[in-house]
């Protein structure tokens, strides 16, 4: 399984069964034997741990917002500053500012010329 928000290099191999967390990237050309940590740093072969993305405790808030579930381009958020962002994003989600994105609905069909599609929903 390979989680949201994940970078994969060139060339890497997983081994069948392994978890790649939340957040994760993996070196190009590693070979991945285990499972990896969110928002880790591996690679080589076998990969092994770089170093954390963020300290533990921002990791921790990370997965716990799972961001990737929100729509959250239209907010004003201060994306150079990543504390400031997850505190913005944990005070959205909790007055309910901002709630799981929910992908439209489509129905796709051909007419004369080309296939087309109409969005089911608003």
């Amino acid at each position: 399984m390979i989680g949201n928000d994940v970078w994969i290099g060139s060339g890497v191999q997983l081994k069948s069964g392994v978890i790649i967390g939340d957040g994760a990237i993996i070196g190009a050309g590693s070979v991945v034997t285990k499972d990896v940590a969110p928002y880790s740093i591996v690679g080589g072969v076998p990969a092994r741990l770089i170093r954390n993305r963020f300290p533990q405790e921002t990791i921790d808030q990370l997965v716990a917002l799972a961001w990737w579930q929100y729509d959250i381009v239209s907010l004003d958020l201060s994306w150079d500053n990543l504390e400031a962002t997850l505190d913005d994003l944990t005070r959205h989600i909790a007055s309910g500012v901002i709630t799981p994105y929910q992908p439209g609905r489509y129905v796709t069909f051909r007419d004369e010329e080309n296939i087309r599609a109409k969005r089911l929903d608003p």
